[in-house]
Protein backbone atom coordinates (compact mmCIF):
# COMPACT_ATOMS: atom_id res chain seq x y z
CA UNK A 1 0.00 0.00 0.00
CA UNK A 2 1.43 3.44 -0.64
CA UNK A 3 0.48 6.55 0.96
CA UNK A 4 0.96 10.04 -0.45
CA UNK A 5 1.55 12.92 1.88
CA UNK A 6 1.83 16.73 0.95
CA UNK A 7 2.40 19.23 3.71
CA UNK A 8 2.46 22.83 3.36
CA UNK A 9 5.15 23.90 5.71
CA UNK A 10 4.23 27.36 6.40
CA UNK A 11 1.01 27.12 7.77
CA UNK A 12 1.77 23.45 9.57
CA UNK A 13 -1.43 22.02 7.22
CA UNK A 14 -0.84 18.58 5.83
CA UNK A 15 -2.77 17.64 3.39
CA UNK A 16 -3.12 13.81 3.45
CA UNK A 17 -4.55 11.89 0.01
CA UNK A 18 -4.14 8.44 1.84
CA UNK A 19 -7.32 7.47 0.50
CA UNK A 20 -6.41 8.19 -3.36
CA UNK A 21 -3.18 6.09 -2.68
CA UNK A 22 -5.43 2.81 -1.20
CA UNK A 23 -7.74 2.69 -4.19
CA UNK A 24 -5.04 3.43 -6.71
CA UNK A 25 -3.31 0.20 -4.67
CA UNK A 26 -5.95 -2.11 -4.53
CA UNK A 27 -7.10 -0.68 -8.63
CA UNK A 28 -2.77 -1.48 -9.02
CA UNK A 29 -2.98 -5.21 -7.46
CA UNK A 30 -6.55 -6.01 -8.78
CA UNK A 31 -5.16 -4.92 -12.53
CA UNK A 32 -1.86 -7.26 -11.62
CA UNK A 33 -3.77 -9.90 -10.41
CA UNK A 34 -5.82 -9.95 -13.54
CA UNK A 35 -2.54 -10.14 -15.72
CA UNK A 36 -0.75 -12.45 -14.50
CA UNK A 37 -3.77 -14.77 -13.62
CA UNK A 38 -5.79 -14.98 -16.21
CA UNK A 39 -4.12 -16.13 -19.95
CA UNK A 40 -6.70 -16.55 -22.62
CA UNK A 41 -6.87 -17.73 -26.36
CA UNK A 42 -9.36 -17.78 -28.66
CA UNK A 43 -10.35 -21.05 -30.45
CA UNK A 44 -12.65 -20.71 -33.87
CA UNK A 45 -15.25 -23.18 -34.41
CA UNK A 46 -13.98 -26.36 -36.07
CA UNK A 47 -15.50 -25.98 -39.06
CA UNK A 48 -12.94 -23.72 -40.70
CA UNK A 49 -10.12 -26.01 -40.04
CA UNK A 50 -8.37 -23.82 -37.75
CA UNK A 51 -4.49 -24.15 -38.75
CA UNK A 52 -4.03 -24.13 -34.48
CA UNK A 53 -5.15 -27.28 -34.42
CA UNK A 54 -2.99 -30.53 -35.14
CA UNK A 55 -5.08 -33.37 -35.59
CA UNK A 56 -3.19 -37.29 -35.69
CA UNK A 57 -4.25 -40.76 -36.90
CA UNK A 58 -7.31 -41.07 -38.14
CA UNK A 59 -8.77 -37.89 -36.77
CA UNK A 60 -10.79 -34.88 -39.70
CA UNK A 61 -12.63 -31.76 -39.49
CA UNK A 62 -16.64 -32.93 -40.11
CA UNK A 63 -19.82 -30.37 -39.82
CA UNK A 64 -18.22 -28.26 -37.61
CA UNK A 65 -16.99 -30.97 -35.14
CA UNK A 66 -13.62 -33.31 -35.06
CA UNK A 67 -14.18 -36.81 -36.24
CA UNK A 68 -11.32 -38.55 -34.10
CA UNK A 69 -12.13 -42.03 -35.60
CA UNK A 70 -14.50 -43.96 -37.97
CA UNK A 71 -17.56 -46.10 -37.64
CA UNK A 72 -16.69 -48.74 -39.67
CA UNK A 73 -19.12 -51.15 -41.77
CA UNK A 74 -17.86 -54.50 -41.10
CA UNK A 75 -15.65 -56.14 -38.23
CA UNK A 76 -13.74 -57.86 -40.52
CA UNK A 77 -9.86 -58.30 -40.25
CA UNK A 78 -9.70 -56.36 -44.16
CA UNK A 79 -11.71 -53.76 -41.99
CA UNK A 80 -10.06 -52.99 -39.28
CA UNK A 81 -6.56 -52.94 -41.20
CA UNK A 82 -7.87 -49.92 -43.16
CA UNK A 83 -7.70 -47.55 -40.45
CA UNK A 84 -5.31 -46.92 -37.91
CA UNK A 85 -8.30 -46.75 -35.06
CA UNK A 86 -6.22 -44.23 -33.61
CA UNK A 87 -7.10 -40.36 -33.60
CA UNK A 88 -6.11 -37.06 -31.94
CA UNK A 89 -6.54 -33.66 -31.78
CA UNK A 90 -3.97 -31.05 -29.89
CA UNK A 91 -3.91 -27.62 -29.49
CA UNK A 92 -0.85 -26.50 -31.78
CA UNK A 93 0.94 -24.39 -29.56
CA UNK A 94 2.17 -25.60 -25.56
CA UNK A 95 0.95 -23.96 -23.00
CA UNK A 96 2.26 -22.75 -19.82
CA UNK A 97 1.33 -24.98 -16.46
CA UNK A 98 3.51 -24.12 -14.43
CA UNK A 99 5.24 -20.81 -13.24
CA UNK A 100 9.33 -20.84 -13.73
CA UNK A 101 9.99 -18.19 -10.88
CA UNK A 102 7.88 -19.07 -8.25
CA UNK A 103 7.34 -23.09 -9.30
CA UNK A 104 3.73 -22.88 -8.86
CA UNK A 105 1.43 -25.35 -10.55
CA UNK A 106 -1.77 -23.78 -12.32
CA UNK A 107 -4.96 -24.33 -12.01
CA UNK A 108 -7.71 -25.26 -15.23
CA UNK A 109 -10.86 -25.85 -16.39
CA UNK A 110 -12.03 -28.00 -19.31
CA UNK A 111 -15.07 -28.40 -20.67
CA UNK A 112 -16.38 -29.94 -23.96
CA UNK A 113 -18.91 -31.93 -25.48
CA UNK A 114 -19.25 -34.92 -27.25
CA UNK A 115 -20.67 -37.93 -29.01
CA UNK A 116 -19.87 -41.98 -29.41
CA UNK A 117 -22.12 -43.70 -31.82
CA UNK A 118 -20.73 -47.52 -31.44
CA UNK A 119 -21.18 -49.45 -34.95
CA UNK A 120 -24.24 -52.03 -35.42
CA UNK A 121 -21.87 -54.58 -36.58
CA UNK A 122 -19.21 -54.76 -33.95
CA UNK A 123 -18.99 -54.23 -30.25
CA UNK A 124 -17.43 -50.24 -29.15
CA UNK A 125 -14.91 -48.61 -29.85
CA UNK A 126 -12.55 -47.80 -26.65
CA UNK A 127 -13.48 -44.28 -25.83
CA UNK A 128 -12.21 -40.52 -25.94
CA UNK A 129 -9.84 -39.03 -23.46
CA UNK A 130 -9.06 -35.61 -22.72
CA UNK A 131 -5.20 -35.21 -22.69
CA UNK A 132 -2.18 -33.17 -20.96
CA UNK A 133 1.21 -34.35 -22.70
CA UNK A 134 4.03 -33.14 -22.57
CA UNK A 135 4.71 -33.33 -26.39
CA UNK A 136 3.18 -33.30 -29.29
CA UNK A 137 4.13 -37.31 -30.14
CA UNK A 138 2.35 -38.42 -27.22
CA UNK A 139 -0.18 -40.30 -28.98
CA UNK A 140 0.55 -44.14 -29.14
CA UNK A 141 -0.21 -46.04 -32.18
CA UNK A 142 -1.32 -48.73 -30.82
CA UNK A 143 -5.15 -49.55 -31.18
CA UNK A 144 -5.95 -49.50 -27.95
CA UNK A 145 -6.09 -47.72 -24.47
CA UNK A 146 -7.92 -44.76 -25.72
CA UNK A 147 -4.97 -43.61 -28.06
CA UNK A 148 -2.86 -43.41 -24.85
CA UNK A 149 0.94 -44.30 -24.49
CA UNK A 150 1.01 -48.23 -23.83
CA UNK A 151 1.47 -49.50 -20.22
CA UNK A 152 5.20 -49.74 -19.07
CA UNK A 153 6.56 -47.51 -22.00
CA UNK A 154 5.74 -44.13 -20.34
CA UNK A 155 8.90 -42.08 -20.79
CA UNK A 156 7.00 -38.51 -20.22
CA UNK A 157 4.19 -37.99 -17.44
CA UNK A 158 0.73 -37.57 -18.62
CA UNK A 159 -2.43 -36.36 -17.46
CA UNK A 160 -5.70 -37.53 -18.68
CA UNK A 161 -9.38 -37.84 -18.44
CA UNK A 162 -10.53 -41.24 -20.11
CA UNK A 163 -14.74 -42.23 -21.18
CA UNK A 164 -13.88 -45.38 -21.20
CA UNK A 165 -16.66 -47.26 -23.31
CA UNK A 166 -14.19 -50.81 -23.11
CA UNK A 167 -14.31 -52.92 -20.77
CA UNK A 168 -10.72 -54.29 -19.62
CA UNK A 169 -10.62 -56.39 -16.47
CA UNK A 170 -6.68 -56.09 -16.70
CA UNK A 171 -6.64 -52.50 -16.86
CA UNK A 172 -9.16 -52.46 -13.38
CA UNK A 173 -12.17 -51.17 -15.44
CA UNK A 174 -15.12 -50.68 -13.21
CA UNK A 175 -17.15 -51.66 -16.55
CA UNK A 176 -17.91 -50.45 -19.89
CA UNK A 177 -19.43 -47.43 -19.59
CA UNK A 178 -17.09 -45.42 -16.91
CA UNK A 179 -14.71 -42.35 -16.52
CA UNK A 180 -11.22 -42.16 -15.04
CA UNK A 181 -8.44 -40.15 -14.05
CA UNK A 182 -5.10 -41.10 -15.88
CA UNK A 183 -1.58 -40.53 -14.62
CA UNK A 184 1.12 -41.89 -16.42
CA UNK A 185 -1.00 -44.76 -17.08
CA UNK A 186 -4.13 -46.26 -18.71
CA UNK A 187 -4.48 -47.72 -15.11
CA UNK A 188 -6.87 -44.92 -13.64
CA UNK A 189 -5.87 -44.03 -10.21
CA UNK A 190 -9.63 -43.33 -9.49
CA UNK A 191 -12.98 -44.05 -11.37
CA UNK A 192 -16.41 -43.95 -11.63
CA UNK A 193 -19.23 -46.26 -13.18
CA UNK A 194 -21.60 -43.37 -15.19
CA UNK A 195 -24.79 -46.32 -15.65
CA UNK A 196 -26.03 -45.25 -11.62
CA UNK A 197 -25.50 -41.58 -12.85
CA UNK A 198 -27.98 -42.16 -15.58
CA UNK A 199 -25.58 -41.25 -18.36
CA UNK A 200 -24.74 -43.68 -21.19
CA UNK A 201 -21.54 -42.79 -23.16
CA UNK A 202 -22.98 -45.07 -26.06
CA UNK A 203 -26.06 -43.41 -26.43
CA UNK A 204 -25.21 -41.53 -29.61
CA UNK A 205 -26.45 -38.74 -27.63
CA UNK A 206 -24.00 -35.41 -27.55
CA UNK A 207 -22.73 -35.44 -23.92
CA UNK A 208 -21.21 -32.34 -21.99
CA UNK A 209 -18.75 -32.53 -19.37
CA UNK A 210 -16.31 -30.29 -16.80
CA UNK A 211 -13.19 -31.14 -15.74
CA UNK A 212 -12.23 -28.77 -13.14
CA UNK A 213 -8.81 -28.98 -11.59
CA UNK A 214 -7.59 -26.87 -8.48
CA UNK A 215 -4.14 -26.47 -7.39
CA UNK A 216 -4.60 -24.86 -4.14
CA UNK A 217 -6.64 -27.31 -2.68
CA UNK A 218 -5.31 -30.58 -4.49
CA UNK A 219 -8.40 -31.26 -6.19
CA UNK A 220 -10.24 -33.02 -9.32
CA UNK A 221 -13.83 -32.61 -10.10
CA UNK A 222 -15.30 -34.02 -12.72
CA UNK A 223 -19.36 -33.44 -14.32
CA UNK A 224 -21.17 -35.33 -16.68
CA UNK A 225 -24.58 -35.02 -18.23
CA UNK A 226 -26.95 -34.52 -21.01
CA UNK A 227 -27.81 -30.80 -20.63
CA UNK A 228 -25.79 -27.29 -21.43
CA UNK A 229 -26.29 -26.68 -17.94
CA UNK A 230 -23.62 -28.24 -15.42
CA UNK A 231 -25.54 -30.43 -12.64
CA UNK A 232 -25.30 -29.57 -9.06
CA UNK A 233 -23.20 -32.57 -8.22
CA UNK A 234 -20.09 -33.76 -10.02
CA UNK A 235 -19.77 -37.60 -10.82
CA UNK A 236 -15.65 -37.49 -9.97
CA UNK A 237 -14.17 -35.71 -6.96
CA UNK A 238 -10.58 -36.86 -6.53
CA UNK A 239 -7.69 -35.43 -4.65
CA UNK A 240 -4.82 -35.45 -6.92
CA UNK A 241 -1.76 -33.14 -7.15
CA UNK A 242 -0.75 -32.81 -10.71
CA UNK A 243 2.89 -30.48 -9.22
CA UNK A 244 4.64 -33.63 -10.15
CA UNK A 245 3.25 -34.21 -13.61
CA UNK A 246 2.69 -31.32 -15.57
CA UNK A 247 5.61 -29.20 -16.52
CA UNK A 248 6.32 -25.89 -17.91
CA UNK A 249 4.81 -26.33 -20.94
CA UNK A 250 2.45 -29.11 -21.93
CA UNK A 251 0.29 -29.59 -24.99
CA UNK A 252 -4.00 -29.95 -24.51
CA UNK A 253 -6.11 -32.06 -26.44
CA UNK A 254 -8.14 -35.22 -27.11
CA UNK A 255 -7.47 -38.92 -27.60
CA UNK A 256 -9.43 -41.49 -29.06
CA UNK A 257 -8.84 -45.56 -30.22
CA UNK A 258 -11.30 -48.47 -31.50
CA UNK A 259 -9.51 -51.05 -30.62
CA UNK A 260 -11.24 -54.60 -31.77
CA UNK A 261 -14.34 -52.72 -31.96
CA UNK A 262 -15.79 -49.82 -34.02
CA UNK A 263 -17.22 -46.31 -33.00
CA UNK A 264 -17.85 -42.92 -34.10
CA UNK A 265 -16.24 -40.52 -32.04
CA UNK A 266 -17.12 -37.01 -32.59
CA UNK A 267 -15.51 -33.86 -30.56
CA UNK A 268 -18.27 -30.91 -31.35
CA UNK A 269 -17.24 -28.30 -28.60
CA UNK A 270 -14.82 -27.32 -26.63
CA UNK A 271 -13.09 -24.42 -23.93
CA UNK A 272 -10.44 -24.82 -22.03
CA UNK A 273 -8.77 -22.03 -19.43
CA UNK A 274 -5.98 -21.95 -16.93
CA UNK A 275 -5.60 -19.89 -14.16
CA UNK A 276 -1.72 -19.11 -12.62
CA UNK A 277 -1.34 -17.50 -8.85
CA UNK A 278 -2.50 -18.55 -5.16
CA UNK A 279 -5.92 -17.45 -4.93
CA UNK A 280 -8.67 -20.09 -5.43
CA UNK A 281 -10.43 -19.68 -8.90
CA UNK A 282 -14.19 -19.31 -9.46
CA UNK A 283 -14.23 -22.21 -11.65
CA UNK A 284 -18.04 -22.42 -10.36
CA UNK A 285 -19.40 -19.54 -12.44
CA UNK A 286 -17.52 -19.86 -15.52
CA UNK A 287 -19.36 -20.20 -18.26
CA UNK A 288 -19.34 -19.76 -22.65
CA UNK A 289 -18.11 -16.40 -22.68
CA UNK A 290 -14.88 -17.07 -20.22
CA UNK A 291 -12.59 -19.58 -23.15
CA UNK A 292 -9.33 -20.29 -23.25
CA UNK A 293 -9.30 -22.37 -25.86
CA UNK A 294 -12.75 -22.75 -27.11
CA UNK A 295 -15.71 -23.56 -29.75
CA UNK A 296 -18.04 -20.96 -29.19
CA UNK A 297 -22.29 -21.73 -29.80
CA UNK A 298 -22.73 -18.86 -31.19
CA UNK A 299 -22.92 -19.25 -35.18
CA UNK A 300 -21.87 -15.70 -35.81
CA UNK A 301 -18.57 -16.08 -34.22
CA UNK A 302 -17.45 -18.79 -35.97
CA UNK A 303 -15.51 -16.67 -38.53
CA UNK A 304 -13.45 -15.22 -35.58
CA UNK A 305 -9.66 -15.26 -36.52
CA UNK A 306 -7.27 -17.79 -33.94
CA UNK A 307 -4.87 -15.98 -31.66
CA UNK A 308 -1.84 -17.54 -30.87
CA UNK A 309 -1.39 -17.57 -27.03
CA UNK A 310 2.03 -15.15 -26.95
CA UNK A 311 0.35 -13.18 -28.96
CA UNK A 312 -3.13 -13.18 -26.90
CA UNK A 313 -0.67 -12.61 -23.71
CA UNK A 314 0.80 -9.66 -25.24
CA UNK A 315 -3.09 -8.06 -25.63
CA UNK A 316 -3.42 -8.80 -22.08
CA UNK A 317 -0.16 -6.76 -20.93
CA UNK A 318 -0.50 -3.89 -23.17
CA UNK A 319 -4.06 -3.15 -21.69
CA UNK A 320 -2.80 -4.02 -18.35
CA UNK A 321 0.44 -0.96 -18.99
CA UNK A 322 -2.43 1.25 -20.63
CA UNK A 323 -5.19 0.83 -17.67
CA UNK A 324 -1.78 1.17 -14.90
CA UNK A 325 -0.90 4.28 -16.99
CA UNK A 326 -4.18 5.85 -16.92
CA UNK A 327 -4.40 5.15 -12.92
CA UNK A 328 -1.59 6.74 -12.00
CA UNK A 329 -2.41 9.74 -14.11
CA UNK A 330 -5.74 9.81 -12.55
CA UNK A 331 -4.04 10.05 -8.94
CA UNK A 332 -1.41 12.73 -9.72
CA UNK A 333 -4.53 14.84 -11.32
CA UNK A 334 -6.36 14.33 -8.45
CA UNK A 335 -4.01 14.46 -5.75
CA UNK A 336 -2.41 18.18 -7.62
CA UNK A 337 -6.17 19.68 -8.08
CA UNK A 338 -6.66 19.00 -3.83
CA UNK A 339 -3.62 20.78 -3.37
CA UNK A 340 -3.94 23.72 -5.56
CA UNK A 341 -7.81 24.07 -4.00
CA UNK A 342 -6.19 24.03 -0.21
CA UNK A 343 -3.39 26.50 -1.56
CA UNK A 344 -6.26 28.99 -3.07
CA UNK A 345 -8.44 29.11 -0.26
CA UNK A 346 -5.31 30.00 1.94
CA UNK A 347 -4.93 32.53 -0.66
CA UNK A 348 -1.94 34.36 1.46
CA UNK A 349 0.01 34.22 3.70
CA UNK A 350 -0.35 31.93 7.11
CA UNK A 351 1.75 32.98 10.42
CA UNK A 352 2.21 30.45 12.68
CA UNK A 353 2.63 31.77 16.28
CA UNK A 354 4.95 29.65 17.73
CA UNK A 355 6.39 31.44 21.16
CA UNK A 356 5.86 29.17 23.88
CA UNK A 357 9.00 27.67 22.33
CA UNK A 358 11.10 30.14 21.95
CA UNK A 359 11.00 30.98 17.74
CA UNK A 360 8.33 32.65 15.28
CA UNK A 361 8.48 32.46 11.88
CA UNK A 362 6.43 34.41 9.65
CA UNK A 363 5.71 32.18 6.71
CA UNK A 364 4.79 33.15 3.59
CA UNK A 365 6.45 30.49 0.84
CA UNK A 366 8.03 27.56 2.01
CA UNK A 367 10.93 28.66 -0.54
CA UNK A 368 11.53 32.42 1.06
CA UNK A 369 10.94 31.38 4.64
CA UNK A 370 14.21 31.55 6.90
CA UNK A 371 14.03 30.14 10.05
CA UNK A 372 16.53 31.49 12.59
CA UNK A 373 17.04 30.06 16.26
CA UNK A 374 15.14 32.81 18.82
CA UNK A 375 14.36 35.15 15.54
CA UNK A 376 11.85 35.96 12.56
CA UNK A 377 13.16 37.04 9.19
CA UNK A 378 11.11 39.57 6.78
CA UNK A 379 11.66 40.53 3.19
CA UNK A 380 11.27 44.23 3.60
CA UNK A 381 9.39 46.63 1.33
CA UNK A 382 10.67 48.84 -1.30
CA UNK A 383 9.16 51.88 0.27
CA UNK A 384 10.89 50.81 4.13
CA UNK A 385 14.65 50.73 3.73
CA UNK A 386 16.89 49.05 6.60
CA UNK A 387 20.26 50.89 6.95
CA UNK A 388 22.95 49.36 9.01
CA UNK A 389 26.52 51.07 8.99
CA UNK A 390 25.51 53.53 6.35
CA UNK A 391 24.20 51.38 3.65
CA UNK A 392 20.95 50.88 2.21
CA UNK A 393 20.08 47.38 3.21
CA UNK A 394 16.76 45.61 1.53
CA UNK A 395 17.58 42.46 2.90
CA UNK A 396 15.22 40.78 6.33
CA UNK A 397 14.14 42.72 9.34
CA UNK A 398 15.34 40.43 12.08
CA UNK A 399 12.91 40.86 15.42
CA UNK A 400 12.69 39.14 18.72
CA UNK A 401 10.22 36.43 18.84
CA UNK A 402 9.78 37.70 22.65
CA UNK A 403 8.55 41.28 21.23
CA UNK A 404 5.37 39.56 18.79
CA UNK A 405 2.37 40.91 20.14
CA UNK A 406 -0.60 38.81 20.99
CA UNK A 407 -2.54 36.40 18.37
CA UNK A 408 -6.17 36.89 18.32
CA UNK A 409 -8.99 35.17 17.20
CA UNK A 410 -10.78 36.04 13.99
CA UNK A 411 -13.98 35.51 16.84
CA UNK A 412 -12.59 38.58 19.11
CA UNK A 413 -11.93 40.56 15.87
CA UNK A 414 -15.45 39.69 14.58
CA UNK A 415 -17.17 40.85 18.21
CA UNK A 416 -14.75 44.10 18.30
CA UNK A 417 -15.86 45.07 15.12
CA UNK A 418 -19.85 43.77 14.78
CA UNK A 419 -18.62 41.62 12.31
CA UNK A 420 -17.14 44.26 10.33
CA UNK A 421 -20.40 46.72 10.48
CA UNK A 422 -20.02 49.36 8.07
CA UNK A 423 -21.14 51.79 10.06
CA UNK A 424 -17.80 50.93 12.31
CA UNK A 425 -15.59 52.28 9.21
CA UNK A 426 -13.04 55.05 10.30
CA UNK A 427 -10.67 55.04 7.32
CA UNK A 428 -10.39 53.27 3.67
CA UNK A 429 -7.34 52.79 1.48
CA UNK A 430 -6.33 51.38 -1.40
CA UNK A 431 -5.27 47.66 0.42
CA UNK A 432 -7.06 47.57 3.82
CA UNK A 433 -9.48 49.36 5.85
CA UNK A 434 -9.95 50.51 9.27
CA UNK A 435 -12.86 49.66 11.44
CA UNK A 436 -13.36 51.13 14.96
CA UNK A 437 -13.40 48.40 17.51
CA UNK A 438 -13.82 47.53 21.05
CA UNK A 439 -12.09 44.01 22.39
CA UNK A 440 -13.58 42.93 25.88
CA UNK A 441 -12.10 44.15 28.74
CA UNK A 442 -10.21 46.40 26.98
CA UNK A 443 -9.23 49.72 25.44
CA UNK A 444 -10.79 50.90 21.77
CA UNK A 445 -8.89 49.66 19.09
CA UNK A 446 -8.07 50.54 15.47
CA UNK A 447 -8.31 47.58 13.55
CA UNK A 448 -7.25 47.32 10.33
CA UNK A 449 -8.88 44.44 7.76
CA UNK A 450 -6.32 43.82 5.04
CA UNK A 451 -8.05 43.03 1.29
CA UNK A 452 -6.92 39.39 0.22
CA UNK A 453 -4.24 39.19 -1.88
CA UNK A 454 -3.97 37.57 -5.43
CA UNK A 455 -0.64 36.76 -5.36
CA UNK A 456 -0.19 33.62 -3.04
CA UNK A 457 3.23 33.88 -0.96
CA UNK A 458 4.31 37.17 -2.02
CA UNK A 459 6.98 39.02 0.52
CA UNK A 460 5.82 42.39 -0.92
CA UNK A 461 2.12 42.14 0.23
CA UNK A 462 1.21 44.94 2.60
CA UNK A 463 0.01 42.93 5.48
CA UNK A 464 3.63 40.89 5.46
CA UNK A 465 5.66 44.34 5.33
CA UNK A 466 3.56 46.27 7.46
CA UNK A 467 3.50 43.63 10.16
CA UNK A 468 7.18 43.14 9.78
CA UNK A 469 8.14 46.34 10.09
CA UNK A 470 5.66 47.32 12.77
CA UNK A 471 7.07 44.49 15.32
CA UNK A 472 10.49 45.57 13.98
CA UNK A 473 10.27 48.80 15.44
CA UNK A 474 9.29 48.28 19.11
CA UNK A 475 7.76 50.88 20.95
CA UNK A 476 8.50 55.13 21.21
CA UNK A 477 5.81 57.30 22.34
CA UNK A 478 5.36 58.62 19.32
CA UNK A 479 4.70 55.65 16.66
CA UNK A 480 1.77 54.20 16.46
CA UNK A 481 1.49 50.88 18.52
CA UNK A 482 0.77 47.16 17.17
CA UNK A 483 -1.68 45.76 19.74
CA UNK A 484 -2.58 42.40 18.39
CA UNK A 485 -2.72 40.68 14.74
CA UNK A 486 -4.99 37.98 13.13
CA UNK A 487 -3.96 35.32 10.38
CA UNK A 488 -7.33 33.01 9.90
CA UNK A 489 -8.42 31.37 7.18
CA UNK A 490 -8.69 34.15 4.77
CA UNK A 491 -8.23 36.90 6.78
CA UNK A 492 -5.56 39.21 7.35
CA UNK A 493 -6.18 41.64 10.21
CA UNK A 494 -3.22 43.73 12.08
CA UNK A 495 -4.81 45.84 15.17
CA UNK A 496 -3.50 49.35 16.32
CA UNK A 497 -4.43 51.65 19.45
CA UNK A 498 -7.22 53.62 18.47
CA UNK A 499 -6.82 57.55 17.60
CA UNK A 500 -9.94 59.46 18.92
CA UNK A 501 -8.58 62.42 16.90
CA UNK A 502 -8.18 60.40 13.50
CA UNK A 503 -5.32 61.26 10.83
CA UNK A 504 -3.67 65.02 10.50
CA UNK A 505 -4.74 65.53 6.89
CA UNK A 506 -8.78 65.29 7.95
CA UNK A 507 -8.05 67.92 10.58
CA UNK A 508 -5.74 70.28 8.34
CA UNK A 509 -8.41 70.24 5.20
CA UNK A 510 -11.58 69.92 6.78
CA UNK A 511 -13.56 73.02 5.78
CA UNK A 512 -16.89 72.56 7.96
CA UNK A 513 -17.72 74.88 10.75
CA UNK A 514 -17.30 71.81 13.07
CA UNK A 515 -13.69 70.97 12.03
CA UNK A 516 -11.44 71.20 14.87
CA UNK A 517 -8.97 74.38 14.78
CA UNK A 518 -5.25 73.55 15.57
CA UNK A 519 -3.59 76.21 17.64
CA UNK A 520 0.06 77.05 16.71
CA UNK A 521 1.29 75.13 20.14
CA UNK A 522 -0.11 71.84 19.17
CA UNK A 523 0.74 72.27 15.45
CA UNK A 524 4.52 72.63 16.94
CA UNK A 525 3.55 70.08 19.31
CA UNK A 526 2.98 67.46 16.48
CA UNK A 527 5.64 68.41 14.05
CA UNK A 528 8.17 68.07 17.19
CA UNK A 529 6.41 64.55 17.29
CA UNK A 530 6.98 63.46 13.92
CA UNK A 531 10.47 64.24 14.80
CA UNK A 532 11.27 62.48 17.78
CA UNK A 533 9.58 59.76 15.84
CA UNK A 534 12.02 60.16 12.56
CA UNK A 535 14.65 60.75 14.73
CA UNK A 536 13.96 57.28 16.63
CA UNK A 537 13.55 55.22 12.70
CA UNK A 538 16.65 56.76 11.84
CA UNK A 539 18.81 56.65 14.30
CA UNK A 540 17.64 54.75 17.68
CA UNK A 541 16.11 52.00 16.46
CA UNK A 542 17.48 48.58 16.92
CA UNK A 543 17.71 48.49 13.02
CA UNK A 544 17.23 51.81 11.43
CA UNK A 545 14.34 52.24 9.43
CA UNK A 546 13.63 54.81 6.37
CA UNK A 547 9.98 55.82 6.43
CA UNK A 548 9.88 57.28 2.77
CA UNK A 549 6.64 58.20 3.18
CA UNK A 550 5.70 60.70 6.11
CA UNK A 551 2.65 62.42 5.13
CA UNK A 552 -0.31 64.42 6.49
CA UNK A 553 -2.35 61.15 6.39
CA UNK A 554 0.53 58.70 8.16
CA UNK A 555 0.03 61.21 11.26
CA UNK A 556 -2.74 59.80 13.67
CA UNK A 557 -3.33 62.09 16.81
CA UNK A 558 -4.76 60.76 20.32
CA UNK A 559 -7.31 62.23 22.29
CA UNK A 560 -4.59 65.05 23.45
CA UNK A 561 -3.27 65.77 20.04
CA UNK A 562 0.02 63.61 20.87
CA UNK A 563 0.99 62.87 16.89
CA UNK A 564 1.92 58.66 15.97
CA UNK A 565 3.43 58.25 13.22
CA UNK A 566 1.82 55.51 11.41
CA UNK A 567 1.38 53.22 8.07
CA UNK A 568 4.64 51.73 7.15
CA UNK A 569 2.94 49.22 4.34
CA UNK A 570 0.79 50.08 1.47
CA UNK A 571 -1.83 51.75 3.00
Amino acid sequence: MVAFTISLENNSCSLTVTAIAIMGSFAFVWMMIFLISFSNLHFPTFSHSPNNLTLFGDAFFSNASIVLTQELNSCSSSSLASFNGVGGALYADPIRFVDSETNDTASFSSVFSFSITPSPFCSPGDGISFLIAPDQDSFSSFKGHIGLPRPFVVKDPFFAVEYDTSFDPLLGDVNGNHIGVDLNSVVSVSSVDLTPKGVNLKSGKTIKTWIEYRNPIKMIRIWVGYSAVRPTNPVLVARLDLSQILKEYMYVGFSSSNGQGSSLHVLDKWRFKIYHGSFTIPLDIVEEGDCFICSPDDEHSATATATATHKSEQEKFVLGVLCLVTLVISVIAIVLVVIFKKIKDRKIVVITNTISTGNTTFGVNPRNQTRLSGTTTFAANPRIQTRSSGTTNFAAERIQANRVPARLSLAEIKSATMCFAPNRIVGEGASATVYKGCLPHGPQVAVKRFQRVSGIGSWRNPFTTEFATMVGCLKHKNLIQLQGWCCEGSELVLVYEYMPNGSLDKILHNKTRSAIVLTWTQRQKIAIGVASALTYLHQDCERQIIHRDVKSCNIMLDENFNAKLGDFGYL
